[in-house]
């Protein structure tokens, strides 16, 4: 199943014990500090996908965006689409440095989740096109889901849509294609066996953050470690 991940998000938030379906919003016009929004985006190799993954991110409604990059050591020119982006967006899109160890996904993320500022933060993969409403309607179900459990670890996260590189639709729910038990699955006993939330798809609020946080070498991938810390 090569290509693209295109999603819209339908999200549900997880303020306590299940789920709780939401509703979204449309575009945002303006953006206070206390809605910004870190998209951390990591890459190895991706040149045939990062132009249209960026292109996607920069046409979000949402007005607090911020993208930050991470590259992983590529060997095509992945490192160049970024250059050229970055310099093209300087406000937008900061690159963080590549130290010249490989992480592979896992250790990648942990890397961009460590420099994250804002209040929020949303995992993208580099095969990645979203939505131009997703940051905005993740973040509508993000505020209920505080407003009625202030101060707690909350992840938002939505269904995803699953296409070619041409994006032309494969399955319209990822969940449905793998027949993920999105309700059920999200229940701790299960988690701890198996993850059924995709990192794409997820927007984290600081505390969660802060409690994932270090992201510990052996975890098997990032999304299922923040999932748990919940």
């Amino acid at each position: 199943m090569g290509g693209s991940g295109s999603s819209r998000p339908t999200p549900t938030c997880k303020p306590g014990p299940g789920l709780t379906p939401c509703g979204g919003t449309g575009p945002v016009a303006g953006a206070m500090p206390s809605e910004s929004v870190d998209i951390l985006v990591a890459t190895f190799d991706g040149e045939r996908w990062l132009a249209a993954q960026l292109d996607s991110l920069l046409a979000q409604t949402h007005a607090g965006v911020r993208i930050i990059i991470r590259d992983d050591g590529s060997r095509d020119g992945t490192g160049a689409i970024i250059a050229r982006y970055a310099a093209g967006h300087p406000q937008l899109i900061r690159v963080l440095a590549d130290d010249g160890n490989n992480r592979r996904a896992c250790g990648n993320f942990a890397e961009l989740l460590r420099h994250a500022e804002a209040p929020y933060a949303m995992f993208c993969d580099q095969d990645d096109v979203w939505h131009p409403d997703k940051v905005a309607v993740s973040l509508a179900t993000m505020r209920v889901a505080e407003a009625a459990s202030p101060g707690a670890p909350v992840l938002v996260h939505a269904d995803l849509a699953v296409v070619d590189e041409a994006l032309a639709p494969i399955a319209p729910s990822l969940a449905r294609f793998l027949r993920l038990d999105l309700a059920g699955g999200t229940r701790l006993p299960r988690l701890l066996a198996h993850n059924v939330v995709t990192g794409c798809t997820m927007l984290m609020n600081r505390p969660l953050i802060a409690r994932c946080l270090p992201i510990p070498s052996e975890a098997i991938m990032h999304d299922w470690l923040s999932l748990i810390h919940i």
